[in-house]
């Protein structure tokens, strides 16, 4: 059932972990994570686990994005030093050299412009409500490997990522 965001994912203190239970209030169910007739509420585990998750997964993409553009400011710099090696062995006029130096440069800085300050693609809680239950499910798993929690304190004690 794809309404356990942390599916496997939660243990207690002691390291067991906790199955997933449901029970019907009124008119809606609610998902615990239960050990030894002790529980938490899913509700309460995503309130004090999404915001840290969410930092650290908007992180991880924006290193993830800026070595790519760095890989790509590598690979606009060889073609600077090729250009500069056609130069000077006259296989390249000084204008179609200045020309080629001049672009590359311009696409260098535009890559250094694009280095990740993004935010409007960092995950937040408006996005996260409108994720369906299963890419919750495979956002938890992309990030998460374990949440340990006190179910006598109804409280995470820690989140390890990936």
């Amino acid at each position: 059932n794809d309404k356990y965001h942390f599916r496997n994912k939660i243990r207690t203190v002691e390291g067991d972990i906790c199955v997933c239970r449901t029970t019907k209030k009124k008119t809606h169910h609610v998902y615990y994570y239960e050990h030894e007739g002790k529980r938490i509420n899913q509700k309460l585990v995503d309130r004090q686990v999404l915001f840290q998750t969410m930092i650290y997964a908007n992180e991880k993409n924006k290193v993830k994005e800026n070595k790519r553009i760095r890989h790509q400011i590598l690979k606009l710099q060889k073609k600077i030093d090729e250009v500069y090696n056609l130069y000077l062995a006259g296989e390249m006029d000084a204008k179609t050299y200045g020309f080629s130096i001049h672009k590359l440069n311009d696409q260098i800085e535009r890559k250094k412009k694009s280095e990740v300050i993004i935010t409007q693609n960092d995950m937040d809680l408006v996005k996260w409500n409108e994720l369906s239950d299963m890419e919750k499910v495979l956002f938890v798993e992309e990030y998460i490997v374990m949440i340990i929690v006190d179910l006598e304190l109804k409280t995470v004690v820690s989140i390890q990522f990936k």
